[in-house]
């Protein structure tokens, strides 16, 4: 099978029209109908970008004899993609637990700033050291008052 036979296969396959497959690689229509018809070929970055929209790999596309689907090349393809999807997952999962994180942090603030006097609680805190200083009557620097 040519790789214009290949190509035609494979959009049929996954059922997108020449203008969608152009619109996904980020061609024109007439160069996908080009490609098909065996008129010319696509260049190294649209094999590329085929292959990936066709869920194949460039050497199945480009190979002249049929493959079985589990050739060594459609092996690492789809490895290659499990192991994407399942670090993904684990993205999306450590972006989820920090988000609820942050959101019981900012709710945990919210509610001593709101609620908090009613337990006797300030906001913001005062210092430990609060009412062992005072200020100098001339404003320059503080001094002890309690023999702290």
């Amino acid at each position: 099978m040519e790789l214009s036979e290949r190509i035609k296969a494979l959009r049929q396959k996954h059922g997108l029209s020449q203008e969608k497959l152009a619109e996904q690689v980020g061609v024109s229509r007439q160069a996908v109908a080009k490609w098909e018809a065996g008129q010319s070929a696509p260049s190294t970055d649209n094999l590329f970008r085929l292959a990936e929209v066709l869920d194949t790999t460039v050497d199945l596309l480009l190979q002249k004899e049929p493959t079985s689907e589990d050739s060594p090349a459609r092996q690492i393809y789809q490895l290659m993609k499990e192991e994407m999807a399942r670090e993904a997952a684990k993205k999306a999962v450590r972006r989820k637990n920090n988000l609820r994180s942050a959101a019981g942090f900012f709710w945990a603030i919210c509610f001593c700033i709101c609620w908090g006097g009613s337990f006797g609680w300030t906001f913001p805190p005062r210092p430990f050291w609060d009412g062992c200083f005072s200020p100098d009557p001339k404003g320059n620097t503080a001094i002890c008052t309690d023999g702290c």
